[in-house]
């Protein structure tokens, strides 16, 4: 299963993803 997160279809590694999805969630939560 950790694997399926090292590595998107879109080529960006999970660590970036995780760190994008927590500044959008913020962005959310600061509206």
């Amino acid at each position: 299963p950790g694997k399926s997160l090292d590595s998107v279809p879109s080529g960006i590694p999970a660590d970036t993803e995780k760190l994008d999805l927590r500044s959008t969630g913020l962005a959310i939560l600061s509206e």
